[in-house]
């Protein structure tokens, strides 16, 4: 769709998604690989962002449950300054390397990374390295996460020097 449509950018905005979504799921019945198409992602990414506060939320919230959306848009769009952005961070489809170049951006995606139900080891340790409390404390109260024995170890040593970490760690049923 051109800007020029003639549509109302919301519903630009769900028509593409409802194309998205068709696409993702006649590509997964024929067996065939999810494929980004960078100029699809960024025209949304840009509509996405142009929505008036009220209507952004919405269709961020849907997006954040999305098994279908495109990871391009969702690491994207979990960039942009909006407060529901931040909800982005608990999809589904984000990647293992979506993920850490996200939690290198700030510290509060760290926090809300932390809390995600599923994370690789590879995650895990990138969000120990990030070396901030509120992250660590993230972690330790995740019941979702199975934190491996070396994840456990670092995060014990640092409760040594961090008393902070010291009750969240007591609390974890790792502990014994």
């Amino acid at each position: 769709m051109r800007p020029d449509s003639g549509l109302h950018p919301l519903t630009q905005v769900r028509t593409l998604l409802h194309l998205m979504q068709l696409n993702a799921l006649a590509r997964r019945q024929a067996g065939l690989a999810v494929e980004s198409q960078p100029g699809f992602v960024a025209r949304l990414k840009a509509l996405i962002a142009d929505l008036p506060t009220d209507s952004v939320q919405a269709v961020l919230d849907e997006l954040a449950e999305a098994d279908w959306a495109d990871p391009d848009l969702i690491a994207a769009l979990c960039r942009l300054p909006q407060a529901g952005a931040a909800g982005l961070l608990r999809s589904p489809v984000l990647r293992d390397h979506d993920l850490l170049s996200l939690l290198a951006d700030s510290a509060d995606r760290a926090r809300l990374i932390a809390r995600r139900s599923h994370l690789s080891p590879a995650v895990i340790d990138a969000l120990i390295a990030v070396a901030d409390t509120a992250t660590a404390t993230a972690l330790l109260n995740n019941r979702h996460l199975r934190l491996n024995a070396a994840a456990f170890d670092a995060l014990t040593d640092r409760a040594r020097t961090d008393i902070a970490l010291r009750a969240p760690l007591t609390r974890h049923p790792r502990l014994t």
